[in-house]
């Protein structure tokens, strides 16, 4: 399946994977598709063997040290390697000094600034581009055509920007997008305290855990402020660095909305 923000970048790839580079940088935005067209890099070279490791020391080195016993090429997708910590990179970085001729290293990140010069100045740098609202469409209705029709027009899908909302907004039951509803009520119910607020957005009724990241794009959709937006935009940022808990987050937006804005 063919998307537009991908289009650029998989041009770049075809480019790359004729003069067969071994070291490839992806950043772009989550849920933009990053390891769909890693893979699809390791199918130009015709390399079955592609493997997806995650960014922590013990994983990226247990991985390379396998690699050093094949013979056979091997593609090795590092996910988000700007979720890790600096160890990860620096063990990354070790092999890219001296890297194997039958390895390749494909690694993706949400945020380039947080890739050390090092790794950046040693890799072809891919950016893909967020998911166009066509490319949203086209996804959805290969996912599940028939929800899709039912719930695109429901406040919930307001907030979709990236294949993954897509994943998480779909894989909800009536209920779950339902209780959406409710949380607007919560959110303009000025008796609501803020510690009330946190403990009804963190779980549904039924105790199951709704995705932080979708309850932050949802209090921005209700806002729709300039000011709450670049707010959220900001709590979005602190959730993916994962240097800050989900409830400190979560505290700050909801100050900001009852409070500030």
């Amino acid at each position: 399946m063919e998307f537009l923000n991908q289009v650029e970048s998989l041009n770049q790839l075809k480019m790359l994977s004729k003069s067969n580079r071994h070291s490839i940088l992806i950043e772009g935005v989550s849920g933009s598709g990053k390891t769909y067209i890693a893979k699809r890099y390791a199918d130009m070279l015709n390399i079955p063997d592609f493997q997806i490791v995650t960014p922590k020391v013990s994983d990226i080195r247990d991985t390379i040290d396998s690699c050093y016993n094949i013979s056979n090429p091997i593609v090795l997708c590092i996910e988000n390697l700007d979720t890790g910590l600096p160890s990860a990179s620096y063990t990354l970085l070790k092999f890219l000094e001296e890297p194997l001729s039958n390895t390749y290293i494909i690694v993706t990140c949400r945020n380039i600034k947080n890739i050390p010069d090092t790794i950046i100045s040693r890799s072809e740098v891919v950016t893909l581009a967020p998911p166009t609202d066509i490319d949203i469409d086209k996804m959805a209705k290969y996912i599940d055509s028939d929800k899709y029709n039912h719930i695109k027009n429901k406040d919930i899908w307001k907030i979709v920007r990236t294949f993954g909302d897509v994943d998480i907004i779909l894989s909800m039951n009536k209920s779950q997008y339902e209780y959406f509803d409710e949380i607007k009520a919560y959110l303009e119910d000025v008796r609501e305290s803020i510690s009330n607020l946190i403990w009804k957005l963190k779980k549904y009724p039924n105790g199951d855990s709704i995705p932080m990241d979708i309850v932050i794009k949802y209090i921005m959709m209700i806002s729709n402020t300039s000011y709450m937006w670049s707010k959220g935009e900001e709590c979005l940022k602190d959730l993916n660095m994962g240097r800050i808990s989900d409830n400190a987050i979560l505290s700050k937006l909801l100050f900001e909305y009852k409070y500030c804005e």
